[in-house]
């Protein structure tokens, strides 16, 4: 089986993501741009570019914006069809942005920041997303006043002009909120009523025989440029033990699931940060972190070479997936559901199972007779590779780039491959889809089926 292999980044991949319909991938890179591929056509579609290196973004569940941040703890959003940043974010230039989530709703951005040193602080923010996005005004003239949580899942913004309260609930996934939502977006800070700026319009034609013809008007699109300073968070809680990796969402945004540089994996309130469920889970650096709730798994990966599958609900190690020969960072890690490849085409009955039929009492001793029940099989997939510096001096064969792929009924090794002339530093997947994404030290984005790869081997 050969990848589909996708060309255009000229310095290392550090994160990949799909579409939510999955025929696009994006892929980050420390050469400062994010490409959208096409999958169908193999080929790149959009480029998005930043002021430093990227270190990780994430796409809106309605397939609208990107959101990303780099070294330098800047943070853009884009309106990914119009190729335009709707919204950038100063931080403080000496962090740099760890991870970025956005829930499912699409109300609520969640930041983990960390400092360069070993000492330096980290920290996690959650800022309200609709404000960053629709600037919105009210009649009288003043912006929307400080977001909060409604309690049901969506968020509240008052204008506090008046002294009175004007409760109004944002949906960000429906096109509902008659007479808000403004598409021309301005140049004003949505907290500051200062330095007012409106969207100018141009003509788009020139004069034809001395006439000039009526054409629609556009308007111009103005960058909104917000310190992080201004932007007050719903949240922010601070790391006293070690820096945070990466933090995601989970339980209806009711908590944090965070993964940490001491190896340690935290759960915390979602409103006070609270910890509560700890677990030390490796002893060095956690490097990536995957969650699937209705799998009720957390997968994680690390520089001391180990991937291990964890219970959502109790943090219980499940299963340790240790590659040898050579010891490698493992950089990344997802959790995928798909098509059971040892389903048999043909299903028995089961009252056929207690005869005496010799090919049924062969099925009853096969050894992948657990794996058989379900149609839906979960999967485990990792790579990494030896540090940068070694690799320079490795040949592919013993880097340790390979990919792996374990089915986490009974923990076996489904597959084991080598793609990549480089450390892998970033896997992709959708649950809506069996392709795989892979981007690397050498600059390559790499597509597999894995479905095919599996059922391409011998059992």
């Amino acid at each position: 089986m050969k990848p589909t292999i996708l060309q255009g980044h000229t310095r290392p991949i550090k994160s990949i993501d799909f579409s939510s319909d999955a025929t696009q991938v994006f892929s980050a890179s420390n050469d400062r741009t994010i490409v959208c591929w096409n999958i169908e056509k193999k080929e790149k579609e959009k480029t998005f570019l930043h002021v430093a290196a990227i270190n990780c973004f994430i796409l809106s569940a309605c397939g609208k914006y990107l959101i990303s941040g780099d070294n330098t703890a800047t943070i853009y959003i884009w309106d990914i069809e119009k190729n335009f940043i709707i919204t950038s974010i100063e931080g403080n230039p000496s962090e740099s942005v760890k991870s970025i989530y956005l829930n499912e709703s699409s109300e609520v951005l969640l930041i983990a920041f960390a400092g360069r040193g070993k000492t330096a602080p980290s920290k996690i923010k959650s800022f309200a997303f609709k404000p960053l996005v629709f600037p919105e005004k009210q009649s009288n003239g003043h912006t929307n006043g400080h977001p909060k949580n409604d309690g049901k899942g969506g968020v509240i913004y008052n204008d506090f002009s008046s002294g009175n309260e004007k409760p109004t609930l944002y949906d960000m996934n429906q096109e509902k909120n008659d007479g808000l939502k403004n598409d021309k977006y301005s140049s004003q800070s949505i907290y500051s009523n200062s330095n007012s700026n409106t969207p100018t319009n141009k003509s788009s034609k020139k004069e034809k025989k001395g006439k000039q013809q009526s054409q629609p008007v556009e308007p111009v699109l103005n960058t909104r440029k917000l310190l992080l300073t201004e932007i007050p968070p719903l949240s922010e809680f601070n790391s006293c033990k070690s820096k945070f990796v990466k933090a995601v969402f989970i339980q209806n945004d009711k908590y944090i699931l965070v993964g940490k540089e001491d190896g340690s994996v935290e759960l915390l309130n979602g409103n006070t940060g609270e910890v509560l469920l700890e677990k030390q889970v490796h002893p060095e650096a956690i490097l990536d972190i995957d969650v699937c709730e209705n799998l009720r798994f957390i997968l994680t990966s690390s520089s001391d070479g180990y991937c291990i599958l964890l219970s959502l609900d109790s943090f219980d190690i499940l299963y340790k997936f240790h590659p040898e020969n050579p010891t490698r960072n493992i950089n990344s890690c997802r959790l995928m559901l798909i098509d059971n490849p040892f389903v048999p085409k043909k299903k028995l009955d089961v009252d056929e199972l207690f005869s005496n039929n010799k090919d049924e009492v062969e099925l009853l001793e096969d050894k992948y007779l657990k794996l058989r029940k379900n149609d839906k099989l979960p999967i485990a997939v990792f790579s990494g590779g030896q540090d940068s510096k070694i690799v320079t001096t490795t040949h592919k064969s013993e880097g340790g780039f390979e990919i792996f792929a374990h089915e986490l009924i009974t923990g076996s090794e489904l597959l084991n491959f080598t793609s990549h002339f480089g450390p892998v530093n970033a896997l992709g997947c959708t649950m809506k889809s069996v392709v795989l994404a892979s981007g690397s030290e050498d600059a390559t984005v790499r597509l597999y089926n894995i479905e095919e790869y599996i059922k391409a081997l011998e059992w």
